[in-house]
C-alpha cells in the first residue's frame, strides 16, 4: 500500500514568482541572443541539446501561468531583430516542452485507467476475492503514480457528490467504500 506524503511548503508569493520568472526570461532571452549572435544571422534554429542545457533548469519557473503575459512585456523591451528571435526561441522552447509535459501527463492518464479498468473488472467478474488476486497480480504496477491517481480520481467524486448536496466519506474510510463498490454494493454516501 503505498502511502503518498507531500511535505508542505511554504509557497512563495505571486509577486515574488512573477518577479523571479520575469528575470528568468530575461536572463534566458540574453543568454539566447548571446548564443544567436554567436552563430550568425544565417543560422537555423538552435541546437535543442544546447537548449535544453541553458533552459532546462528554468523551466518550472518559465511555464508558469504567467509566462504568456510575462513574453508580452519582454517583446516590449526587445530593440533588435536578433533579441526578437531570442524571444521566438525561448517561447518555441517553453512551447514544446508545455507540450510535451501535456502528452506525458494524457499517456500517465492513460496507463493509470487502464490499472483501475482491469481491477474494477475482476471486482464485477468475481467480487473480492477476484479483485484481490487481480490486484496481488498486478502489485508490481500498482506504484505511486497509480495512488496519486486514484486519490484524484476519488477526490473529483466527491467533490461532484458535495456538489449534489451527498455528504462523502471521511478519508480514512474511502478504502472501505471501495471494497463495499467491489462487492456491488454502494458506499460512497455517508448512511
Amino acid at each position: 500500500k503505498h502511502q503518498i506524503q507531500r511535505a508542505p511548503r511554504q509557497p512563495a508569493a505571486p509577486a515574488d514568482l512573477m518577479r523571479a520568472q520575469a528575470q528568468a526570461i530575461t536572463t534566458s532571452v540574453g543568454e539566447l541572443t548571446g548564443l544567436l549572435r554567436e552563430a550568425g544571422d544565417d543560422a537555423a534554429a538552435l541546437d535543442t541539446a544546447e537548449l535544453d542545457r541553458r533552459l532546462a533548469t528554468q523551466l518550472p519557473l518559465l511555464m508558469r501561468p504567467e509566462f504568456p503575459g510575462l513574453m508580452r512585456q519582454a517583446l516590449g523591451q526587445v530593440t533588435t531583430p536578433v533579441q526578437q528571435r531570442a524571444l521566438l526561441e525561448l517561447n518555441q522552447y517553453v512551447i514544446g516542452a508545455v507540450e510535451q509535459l501535456a502528452d506525458s501527463a494524457v499517456d500517465l492518464q492513460w496507463q493509470q485507467l487502464n490499472k483501475l479498468r482491469e481491477l474494477c473488472d475482476a471486482a464485477v467478474d468475481g467480487g473480492s476475492e477476484m479483485l484481490k488476486a487481480t490486484a496481488e497480480a498486478m502489485r508490481g504496477e500498482l506504484d505511486a503514480d497509480f495512488c496519486n491517481c486514484l486519490n484524484c480520481a476519488l477526490e473529483e467524486e466527491e467533490a461532484r457528490l458535495r456538489a449534489r448536496g451527498i455528504q462523502p466519506l471521511e478519508e480514512d474510510r474511502r478504502w472501505e467504500a471501495l471494497a463495499a463498490a467491489a462487492d456491488g454494493g454502494g458506499g460512497w454516501e455517508k448512511q
